[in-house]
């Protein structure tokens, strides 16, 4: 969002100063918190790898299988949050270029599919330019791709062009969610599944991480219900 313009009456000026200078201290705030955040987790590393040396002194096979497993998702958990830090403000190393999303995500639903997921499409057509770095595209398509499989069992792909963007479109055949908790869906560690296990719940970040991908590309994340059922989400990113 950009500042207020400091124009018009005195009463206006002082009042839109007051408001920039209040947004630009909230949002000092948030991103101290968020890299407080970052810094927690890169530390945990250093504990957790001692722990899985630890673990390999775990007399009882399943025990110890078992712990490392919990160490396994603990460092998923801390690169993930790792991950959302950077980008959430803005000092992800994602670089910007013109890509051909419709081929991107061709290439996306065919190295998926080689490995036996359950992941179809269409991106068929004309090509589909826009402005975004490649990396963080290939992030956005992991991630919705895995949230569509975890809750979906399936993920279906779609591009088009709307509007001056490039729409990617992830359907899934899952349960959907509550309309009024749609919106949360976007939240970091926001969780409507109320396991802890990465298999089940997740960290509740992976939207979060894509959400905050797509805003570094000047693009942005809708979440919706469909229709006939599922949940659809659509990235949506300035086309080139």
């Amino acid at each position: 969002m950009a500042d207020l313009p400091v124009t018009g009456a005195t009463e206006i000026r002082i009042l839109s100063a007051a408001f920039n200078d209040m947004k630009h201290t909230i949002r000092g705030l948030m991103d101290e918190r968020t890299r407080m955040i970052a810094a927690v987790a890169h530390d945990l590393r250093t504990y957790l790898t001692r722990l899985r040396l630890r673990a390999d002194f775990i007399a009882e096979p399943e025990q110890q299988a078992r712990a490392i497993e919990d160490l396994k998702e603990m460092g998923l958990l801390i690169d993930d949050t790792i991950m959302f830090a950077r980008e959430a403000t803005g000092r992800g190393d994602s670089v910007a270029a013109i890509i051909d999303v419709g081929r991107e995500v061709r290439d996306f639903i065919s190295l998926r599919q080689e490995i036996g997921e359950p992941v179809s499409g269409t991106a068929d057509g004309p090509a589909l330019m826009a402005r975004c770095a490649p990396l963080a595209l290939r992030r956005i398509l992991a991630n919705l791709t895995d949230n569509a499989l975890r809750y979906g069992k399936t993920a279906r792909l779609q591009t088009h062009a709307e509007a001056g963007k490039v729409m990617i479109v992830i359907d899934d055949d899952g349960p959907g969610v509550p309309e009024d908790a749609v919106a949360r869906l976007m939240e970091p560690f926001e969780r409507l599944e109320p396991s802890r296990g990465r298999r089940t719940g997740g960290a509740g970040l992976g939207l979060a991480i894509v959400k905050a991908l797509a805003k570094s590309q000047h693009g942005n994340l809708r979440i919706e219900n469909r229709p006939e059922g599922g949940l659809r989400a659509t990235v949506i990113l300035a086309a080139a």
